[in-house]
Parts: C-alpha cells; sequence; structure tokens
C-alpha cells in the first residue's frame, strides 16, 4: 500500500515524505501521512494487527514515515518547553518577598539632673560613661564643679539601654571603688540595676535625679 501526503489547501496528493505540497508549497511537516485512495488493499494477513512496513531505499519505515515521527515528537517537545517555561515564569512572579525589616522604637530619653541651684540637666545616651572631669577621663559625660564630685571616678558608671529599660552599671576600679546607689541602695561594683523615673542616683558624694521621658 502507498502512503502520502494530502496537502489540506490544494488536496494535491504528495510523497509521504515529502515537507511542502508540490503544488502550492504549503507546509506539510504536521501532516500524518495516510494510505493512497487510489492504492491496491493489503494484502492478505496485513489485518491481522501487525503494523505494516514499507521498504525504501534498502530501510524499513513504519506507515506515515520516519518524517511523521520526528515532526510529531519536535511538535510535542516544544509544547512541553513552552509549558514549563510558562510554569518557571509565574514561579519566578511568585516567590514571597522578604519583609521589611521592622523600625525599632525609639529609647526613652534618660536625663540626670544636678540638683543644685544652677539647674543642670544631662542627656545620656545608650553606652554613656559618667565620670569626673579630668583631661585622662574618657566618660562622655564628664562632672565638674559640683558639691560632692571631687571622690567621684573618672569612669564611674556607664548607662545602657536594652529590654526596654534604662540600666546603670558601677565601673569596677582597679584599686577601689567608691560606691554607686540607686535610692540608698548600693550597686557593686560590676552589676547592672534598672532605672526608673524620679529614682535617686547617687555616685560618691554627688546624687542626681533621674528623669526618663517617654515617647
Amino acid at each position: 500500500m502507498r502512503y502520502v501526503k494530502i496537502c489540506p489547501r490544494c488536496g494535491k496528493q504528495n510523497d509521504e515524505l515529502s515537507d511542502s505540497c508540490a503544488a502550492d508549497g504549503e507546509f506539510l511537516g504536521m501532516v500524518p501521512a495516510t494510505p493512497s485512495p487510489d492504492s491496491p488493499p493489503d494484502p492478505p494477513g496485513s489485518q491481522s494487527g501487525e503494523i505494516p512496513v514499507i521498504k525504501r531505499h534498502g530501510k524499513r519505515f513504519a506507515p506515515g514515515g520516519p518524517t511523521a515521527a520526528v515532526n510529531t515528537r519536535s511538535d510535542q517537545q516544544r509544547r512541553k518547553e513552552a509549558a514549563q517555561e510558562e510554569l518557571d515564569a509565574a514561579a519566578g512572579t511568585c516567590e514571597p518577598q522578604p519583609e521589611p525589616a521592622a523600625t525599632p522604637e525609639p529609647a526613652p530619653t534618660l536625663f540626670l539632673e544636678t540638683g543644685t541651684g544652677s539647674g543642670q540637666v544631662l542627656e545620656v545616651r545608650d553606652g554613656y560613661v559618667v565620670g569626673q572631669a579630668h583631661p585622662s577621663s574618657m566618660a562622655q559625660i564628664q562632672l565638674a564643679d559640683l558639691p560632692g564630685v571631687t571622690y567621684v571616678h573618672r569612669s564611674h558608671c556607664s548607662f545602657t539601654f536594652k529590654d526596654r529599660q534604662w540600666h546603670v552599671t558601677a565601673i569596677e576600679q582597679q584599686s577601689y571603688t567608691n560606691p554607686t546607689l540607686i535610692n540608698q541602695q548600693r550597686v557593686g561594683p560590676g552589676e547592672s540595676r534598672p532605672l526608673h523615673n524620679g529614682d535617686r542616683l547617687t555616685l560618691s558624694g554627688l546624687t542626681l535625679t533621674v528623669r526618663i521621658i517617654e515617647f
């Protein structure tokens, strides 16, 4: 039995291996080969369920020819690749975006009032050290010309803001440590205590009032 490709445009019968119609040039790559209407019937036994085989130039091909099979596989592959590209594109647009980092709340402002007639108010920031004024002092707040400041260490105590609360730490000295007290309660060397608005902070002989301003 002879197989042909019938042009979908003009109806011309073309060879089963043709890629285009000989009459109008129509592309036949996707047109399957079918038995020619004027070809003789299959010989006896061809209806037994076996796939008939065509010999051409010493090679054996299944009905429809090798070109039809290749074109079919190629078309299926293109559809799979296109579908995969669509899935990849959709996955790219659906990737979760990182949430913006939360803006930390500002720390309440800490002030120390000297309690003297001059009415000095000292603003303290996180990590500040308070001590007596001296050329060798590394303290951010240096105290001078205040009653009782004589026995205040050059780096007497430090302030930190953690766990949403202000803390004061008595800095341990090399030889001896003059006292640090909160409301007359001693803070040991290297020890940290929380501060509250209105606390009385004593550095040796100098007493300061704690003021914490909430926003």
